[in-house]
């Protein structure tokens, strides 16, 4: 990007919309939730459009490839986002094969409502250990479909946001999405430090979770005082 500010920063993609299949997929893909965050950036041309779209899962990096092939200013990350630079870290994951085996075990008629289930668990890929709420998913599908959900562990790179800055070489973006499942105040985190020795690459605009979900990881405030810290 040689140097220059981003329109749009995606962190944690998993097999929602995203701002790639906003301007490069089809129209059943446009999700009119991220439409308002779009509007917030100073380019809607999508051959002008200057992005980065960051995930730490194979399959859902490789299911935006054909959309990012026809958007020449972005760019797919595979990768995690942290406090600290780490290479082969250890990542919890339920991909797409090991769905499509679980909805392959069921009764035809019990597919749609099982795969409804499953889409949360494919979105909770979590680094370390397993997502805190995931055992009490996994127990209701068992429960209602008798089949077991298994994720299994793999290997990512976590990038601090100094370093993702520096090996897309973009300074700073308007517009930043976070949805990680838990790692939303880490990333934060992260992107405040950066922003402390450079003051211009603060985004114009932040949007991240707010569950509960880093509370569950971290303990109880830590959403609220990432919200502090960006207020401060």
């Amino acid at each position: 990007f040689q140097g220059e500010r981003l329109h749009f920063v995606q962190i944690g993609l998993g097999t929602n919309t995203t701002f790639i299949q906003n301007f490069a997929g089809e129209s059943r893909e446009f999700d009119r939730s991220l439409e308002w965050l779009l509007g917030a950036a100073s380019e809607q041309d999508p051959r002008w459009l200057r992005g980065v779209a960051v995930e730490p899962v194979a399959e859902h990096v490789a299911s935006l490839k054909g959309m990012v092939d026809r958007l020449p200013g972005v760019e797919l990350v595979q990768a995690a986002i942290g406090e600290k630079d780490t290479w082969g870290a250890e990542i919890q994951v339920f991909g797409t094969a090991a769905r499509d085996a679980l909805l392959r075990a069921v009764a035809p008629a019990k597919r749609s409502r099982l795969e409804e289930q499953l889409v949360y668990i494919l979105n909770m890929s979590c680094l370390g250990s397993v997502h805190p709420l995931l055992p009490q998913i996994c127990c209701n599908i068992a429960q209602e479909f008798n089949v077991e959900v298994k994720v299994e562990s793999r290997a990512a790179d976590v990038w601090t946001w100094s370093r993702l800055q520096n090996s897309c070489n973009f300074r700073g973006c308007e517009v930043l999405v976070v949805d990680t499942e838990g790692y939303d105040a880490q990333i934060l985190r992260s992107l405040i430090e950066h922003c402390r020795w450079y003051q211009n690459d603060w985004p114009r605009l932040i949007q991240f979770e707010t569950m509960g979900h880093c509370d569950i990881l971290e303990g109880h405030g830590a959403e609220w005082q990432g919200i502090g810290s960006l207020e401060g």
